[in-house]
């Protein structure tokens, strides 16, 4: 758990950053999926809109848990508590499976559920 809990925090801390497109184009599949609210994107549609997103000011990953479907294939399941700027709070249920590919964890699809408005 703690490779995919890593792999997943660095991808925060690069949508935390100015310049994260350089983290993004390693770390997802070339086949990569993403449904975020509203959307289902490819890799190429991510890496095209990430580098003009706001950063995130802060977040916070709690109760993480991975699901190992076969030796190189696993998902890793969490609560996000994120916020940019003058921005309230996004919490969210996040999906993300990696498959291991030549040798390195890849991110081959990713899901967002946001919680519901207290």
């Amino acid at each position: 758990m703690d490779t995919l809990l890593d792999l997943e925090e660095r991808g925060w801390q690069a949508m935390s950053s100015t310049s994260p497109t350089d983290f993004f184009e390693a770390w997802l599949a070339d086949d990569a999926l993403m449904v975020v609210p509203g959307m289902i994107i490819d890799r190429d549609t991510f890496l095209a809109a990430v580098g003009s997103e706001e950063p995130w000011k802060t977040h916070h990953i709690a109760e993480a848990r991975v699901i190992t479907f076969t030796e190189g294939c696993a998902a890793l399941l969490y609560q996000v508590t994120a916020q940019r700027d003058g921005q309230a709070p996004y919490v969210a249920l996040m999906t993300s499976v990696y498959a291991r590919r030549n040798g390195h964890w890849k991110l081959i699809f990713h899901q967002q559920t946001p919680a519901p408005p207290a």
